[in-house]
């Protein structure tokens, strides 16, 4: 009877990987690791397949068996701090990241990573100046110019968040997070009309982006239109229903 080679095996699981059948992949590698138990290799494919399927803990010890068979590979290390992440373990998956960048200072993920860290941790100086270092290392890299937008807004410097939105769009016109961002701060800088064209354009591309429909219900709101300011916070309610900012600019709407 014909028996598949490890290599075989993984090949399958990446090629379920490739087409999104996560499940399959993961068992095509279980396959693999049970001719192969020390491949690196194959505990990585299969913690970006537990990864892919949002399980973390089974991702991070996957990824950290890849780790502890070959050390030296930035890849296992930056994917290591990108469950870690997902977990909230932030200084583990800072630790991570500086691993994979001591490994490659030009790893672009490890750089961005641990931008996302800094920025959840409200260190947005130094996580601006890692997402530069991503942007910087890759240009065409869309998430990270987006990401420094949203850094540069939260130092509080929206004419420059405003260039990196616009960076991003210039890469991807259909990111609605850029838009969304842009919207942000065209708010800031008092554009209340380009700003809710730039709402109304990431809403238009992610119709469940609660964030979007927030900041559009803050510029109607400005402008006194306040009952469609109502139906925005509303909608931003019932897709996040757990973010308390949606609620206090709901009832600031009904109080008036």
């Amino acid at each position: 009877m014909f028996q598949k080679t490890k290599e075989e095996w993984l090949d399958e699981g990446n090629a379920f990987y490739g087409s999104e059948r996560y499940q399959e992949a993961l068992a095509a590698y279980e396959q693999a690791l049970r001719l192969d138990p020390t491949s690196a290799d194959i505990h990585h494919s299969q913690g970006s397949a537990f990864y892919a399927l949002e399980r973390y803990q089974e991702a991070l010890a996957a990824f950290e068996q890849a780790v502890r068979v070959d050390p030296t590979k930035a890849l296992y290390h930056s994917t290591r701090g990108d469950a870690l992440y997902e977990l909230e373990r932030y200084q583990e998956a800072l630790a991570s990241y500086e691993q994979a960048l001591r490994l490659d200072p030009a790893f672009v993920h490890a750089h961005n990573g641990k931008g996302n860290v800094l920025y959840d941790l409200e260190h947005y100086q130094e996580a601006l100046a890692a997402y530069d270092q991503a942007v910087y290392f890759n240009p065409n890299f869309v998430h990270a110019h987006n990401c420094r937008g949203n850094a540069l807004y939260e130092l509080m410097r929206p004419q420059e968040a405003l260039a990196a939105y616009d960076q991003a769009l210039h890469l991807d016109p259909t990111y609605a997070y850029a838009h969304n961002g842009r919207g942000n701060a065209l708010y800031d800088l008092g554009h209340s009309h380009e700003s809710l064209t730039a709402y109304e354009e990431a809403l238009r591309l992610d119709p469940t982006y609660a964030c979007a429909y927030n900041g559009k219900g803050n510029v109607l709101y400005d402008l006194r239109r306040y009952r469609e300011a109502l139906v925005a916070y509303e909608q931003a309610i019932r897709l996040d229903p757990t973010e308390p900012l949606y609620q206090t600019n709901r009832a600031k709407v009904v109080r008036r």
